[in-house]
């Protein structure tokens, strides 16, 4: 099944609860990926951070860092946790940081503009430069997250959580005024930040180097 998607030109394989499959196998399974085409990225969900490793021998390129860096962000942005918290989450893992993939919102998580969560994505900046800008290991931005997409429609399955639903055919209202160029101005704002911030990234030396 890798080898068919693979054959297809797919990029990378987001490998939902990896740890709940032995690491023998992904060992296997990522080698044999990768005999045929060198260049695909694998990204695993691993939540046990004395499993990490292993999971990284194995052949995953990157691992989400939910348990350490996500958690203490969202505690950070919500005021429940100090900002001296964000040390101790980066330095457990600073041995495999090019490895961990940060992230402040995903498909499982509360969306930041969110009732759940902090009611405003402008509230969520100073973590964004925090975990853009420390380290050289990847980002991931999930789709509308950088217009402040606040999740909070009554989907069928999913619900009113303040999550965007991956259970219902379901238009996200940031993207689709996007796509309509029909954003508003403080969406675009926050666009511009999150522009900026991930362009310093990409282009300034002192970052990325």
């Amino acid at each position: 099944i890798l080898l068919f998607w693979a054959k297809k030109g797919i990029d990378g394989f987001r490998c939902d609860m990896a740890e709940m499959v032995p690491a023998e196998f992904w060992a296997y399974a990522t080698n044999q990926v990768k005999k045929k085409y060198p260049d695909l990225v694998f990204i695993g969900e691993v939540y046990n951070p004395a499993e990490y490793r292993h999971y990284l021998y194995s052949g995953f390129d990157y691992l989400y860092d939910k348990v350490g860096m996500y958690d203490t962000m969202f505690q950070v942005i919500r005021g429940q946790q100090s900002t001296h918290a964000i040390t101790g989450a980066w330095q457990q893992n600073d041995d495999i940081h090019d490895h961990m993939l940060y992230f402040l919102e995903n498909h499982d998580e509360l969306r930041i503009a969110s009732d759940f969560f902090a009611a405003d994505g402008r509230k969520a900046v100073p973590a964004l430069v925090t975990n853009v800008l420390m380290q050289q290991n990847p980002f991931m931005l999930y789709a509308g997250q950088e217009y402040g997409e606040r999740g909070m429609d009554q989907e069928g399955f999913s619900g009113h959580d303040g999550r965007t639903t991956i259970f219902d055919y379901w238009t996200v209202g940031t993207l689709y005024r996007a796509d309509k160029k029909q954003l508003t101005a403080e969406e675009q704002a926050l666009a511009a930040i999150y522009n900026k911030v991930l362009g310093i990234a990409r282009k300034e030396k002192a970052v990325s180097e």
